[in-house]
Protein backbone atom coordinates (compact mmCIF):
# COMPACT_ATOMS: atom_id res chain seq x y z
CA UNK A 1 0.00 0.00 0.00
CA UNK A 2 1.59 3.83 -0.97
CA UNK A 3 2.84 5.91 1.87
CA UNK A 4 3.80 9.54 1.46
CA UNK A 5 7.43 9.00 2.70
CA UNK A 6 8.67 12.69 1.65
CA UNK A 7 7.60 16.13 1.20
CA UNK A 8 9.10 18.54 -1.71
CA UNK A 9 9.16 21.87 -2.33
CA UNK A 10 8.60 23.00 -6.33
CA UNK A 11 9.12 26.38 -7.21
CA UNK A 12 6.93 27.94 -9.89
CA UNK A 13 8.35 30.68 -12.44
CA UNK A 14 7.83 33.99 -11.58
CA UNK A 15 7.31 36.41 -14.08
CA UNK A 16 9.98 39.02 -14.88
CA UNK A 17 9.28 42.16 -12.75
CA UNK A 18 6.15 41.07 -11.36
CA UNK A 19 5.52 39.45 -8.10
CA UNK A 20 2.82 36.68 -9.31
CA UNK A 21 4.05 33.15 -11.31
CA UNK A 22 4.10 32.87 -14.78
CA UNK A 23 2.07 30.32 -14.95
CA UNK A 24 -0.37 29.46 -12.13
CA UNK A 25 -1.12 26.47 -12.48
CA UNK A 26 0.06 23.11 -12.16
CA UNK A 27 -2.19 20.50 -13.79
CA UNK A 28 -0.55 17.53 -14.34
CA UNK A 29 2.77 15.72 -12.99
CA UNK A 30 4.07 12.30 -14.63
CA UNK A 31 6.26 9.85 -12.51
CA UNK A 32 9.97 9.46 -15.07
CA UNK A 33 11.84 8.03 -12.33
CA UNK A 34 13.00 7.47 -8.55
CA UNK A 35 12.44 11.34 -7.11
CA UNK A 36 11.71 12.79 -10.73
CA UNK A 37 8.30 14.00 -11.84
CA UNK A 38 7.72 16.04 -15.79
CA UNK A 39 5.17 19.25 -14.39
CA UNK A 40 2.86 20.85 -16.63
CA UNK A 41 2.71 24.31 -15.57
CA UNK A 42 0.04 26.49 -17.58
CA UNK A 43 -1.93 29.40 -17.74
CA UNK A 44 -5.52 29.26 -18.94
CA UNK A 45 -4.44 31.18 -21.79
CA UNK A 46 -5.19 29.42 -25.83
CA UNK A 47 -1.73 27.99 -26.94
CA UNK A 48 -1.95 30.65 -30.07
CA UNK A 49 -1.67 33.62 -27.99
CA UNK A 50 1.24 35.62 -27.36
CA UNK A 51 2.58 35.60 -24.28
CA UNK A 52 0.70 32.20 -23.62
CA UNK A 53 2.10 29.59 -20.95
CA UNK A 54 1.93 25.75 -20.93
CA UNK A 55 5.48 24.01 -20.29
CA UNK A 56 6.78 20.76 -19.21
CA UNK A 57 9.65 20.84 -16.70
CA UNK A 58 11.46 17.89 -15.30
CA UNK A 59 11.72 18.53 -11.89
CA UNK A 60 14.39 16.30 -9.61
CA UNK A 61 13.81 16.19 -6.17
CA UNK A 62 17.20 13.86 -5.53
CA UNK A 63 19.11 16.57 -3.84
CA UNK A 64 15.67 18.40 -2.49
CA UNK A 65 15.25 18.85 1.61
CA UNK A 66 12.13 16.07 2.68
CA UNK A 67 10.18 18.25 4.64
CA UNK A 68 7.96 15.30 5.78
CA UNK A 69 6.96 15.63 9.38
CA UNK A 70 9.84 18.71 9.76
CA UNK A 71 8.98 22.35 11.24
CA UNK A 72 7.13 22.90 8.27
CA UNK A 73 5.01 20.26 8.81
CA UNK A 74 4.39 22.25 11.78
CA UNK A 75 1.00 24.42 11.95
CA UNK A 76 2.60 27.09 14.71
CA UNK A 77 6.05 27.41 11.95
CA UNK A 78 5.80 31.29 11.25
CA UNK A 79 6.58 32.22 8.85
CA UNK A 80 5.15 29.15 6.56
CA UNK A 81 7.43 28.25 4.06
CA UNK A 82 4.73 29.45 1.29
CA UNK A 83 5.44 33.05 2.73
CA UNK A 84 9.06 32.45 3.06
CA UNK A 85 9.06 32.03 -0.70
CA UNK A 86 6.92 34.95 -1.34
CA UNK A 87 8.57 37.15 -3.93
CA UNK A 88 9.09 40.57 -3.66
CA UNK A 89 7.22 43.54 -6.20
CA UNK A 90 10.09 43.78 -8.47
CA UNK A 91 9.12 39.54 -9.25
CA UNK A 92 12.82 38.37 -7.03
CA UNK A 93 12.16 35.05 -5.07
CA UNK A 94 13.82 35.47 -1.87
CA UNK A 95 16.55 33.10 -1.43
CA UNK A 96 15.97 29.52 0.26
CA UNK A 97 15.11 28.91 3.62
CA UNK A 98 17.73 27.69 6.21
CA UNK A 99 17.46 23.83 5.97
CA UNK A 100 15.44 24.20 2.73
CA UNK A 101 16.57 22.54 -1.04
CA UNK A 102 13.33 22.69 -3.74
CA UNK A 103 13.28 20.29 -6.38
CA UNK A 104 15.66 21.27 -9.49
CA UNK A 105 14.10 22.12 -13.08
CA UNK A 106 14.76 22.08 -16.16
CA UNK A 107 12.84 22.81 -19.58
CA UNK A 108 11.14 19.45 -20.93
CA UNK A 109 8.94 20.97 -23.26
CA UNK A 110 7.29 24.30 -24.35
CA UNK A 111 4.22 22.88 -24.93
CA UNK A 112 2.58 26.20 -26.61
CA UNK A 113 5.52 26.11 -29.69
CA UNK A 114 5.30 22.42 -30.28
CA UNK A 115 1.19 22.60 -30.08
CA UNK A 116 1.47 26.02 -32.69
CA UNK A 117 4.24 23.86 -34.66
CA UNK A 118 1.65 21.09 -35.20
CA UNK A 119 -0.80 23.55 -36.51
CA UNK A 120 -3.10 23.00 -33.59
CA UNK A 121 -4.63 25.84 -30.67
CA UNK A 122 -5.61 24.41 -27.70
CA UNK A 123 -6.77 25.95 -24.08
CA UNK A 124 -6.51 25.24 -20.54
CA UNK A 125 -4.20 21.64 -20.90
CA UNK A 126 -5.50 19.57 -17.99
CA UNK A 127 -4.04 16.30 -18.68
CA UNK A 128 -0.67 14.76 -20.10
CA UNK A 129 0.71 11.67 -21.05
CA UNK A 130 4.22 10.32 -21.99
CA UNK A 131 3.46 7.55 -24.79
CA UNK A 132 6.94 5.83 -25.46
CA UNK A 133 7.39 3.02 -28.55
CA UNK A 134 9.32 1.77 -31.20
CA UNK A 135 12.20 4.43 -29.91
CA UNK A 136 9.83 7.27 -30.18
CA UNK A 137 8.72 9.14 -27.42
CA UNK A 138 5.04 11.26 -27.83
CA UNK A 139 3.48 13.90 -25.55
CA UNK A 140 -0.14 13.51 -25.69
CA UNK A 141 -2.11 16.65 -24.26
CA UNK A 142 -5.69 16.78 -23.33
CA UNK A 143 -7.58 19.87 -22.41
CA UNK A 144 -9.94 20.52 -19.92
CA UNK A 145 -13.51 20.95 -21.30
CA UNK A 146 -15.00 22.01 -17.61
CA UNK A 147 -16.70 18.51 -17.69
CA UNK A 148 -18.76 19.74 -20.87
CA UNK A 149 -20.67 21.96 -18.20
CA UNK A 150 -22.04 24.61 -20.57
CA UNK A 151 -23.12 21.84 -22.82
CA UNK A 152 -22.30 24.00 -25.98
CA UNK A 153 -23.00 22.16 -28.79
CA UNK A 154 -22.66 24.72 -31.95
CA UNK A 155 -19.30 25.53 -31.86
CA UNK A 156 -19.57 28.72 -30.37
CA UNK A 157 -17.16 28.06 -27.24
CA UNK A 158 -14.31 26.26 -29.07
CA UNK A 159 -12.05 25.99 -26.00
CA UNK A 160 -14.84 23.89 -24.36
CA UNK A 161 -14.29 21.07 -26.78
CA UNK A 162 -12.87 17.78 -26.03
CA UNK A 163 -9.50 17.64 -27.87
CA UNK A 164 -6.70 15.37 -27.51
CA UNK A 165 -3.12 16.56 -29.54
CA UNK A 166 -0.35 14.05 -29.88
CA UNK A 167 2.82 15.74 -30.40
CA UNK A 168 6.64 14.67 -30.45
CA UNK A 169 8.72 15.01 -27.20
CA UNK A 170 12.04 14.60 -27.07
CA UNK A 171 15.30 15.74 -24.74
CA UNK A 172 13.31 14.71 -21.91
CA UNK A 173 14.22 12.12 -18.91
Amino acid sequence: RPVVDREWVYLLEVKPGKKEPLADKVSSLWYVGPDKLLVEERDDTASNVAGAVTKIWTADFSAATNLLDGPYDQVATTPTLEQAYLPAVNGTVPANPAGVTPGAKSTCADVNALLQAAGFVNVKLEGIAVLRSKGETTLAVLNDNDFDLAHVLDGSQPELRSQLDLLPLTGCS
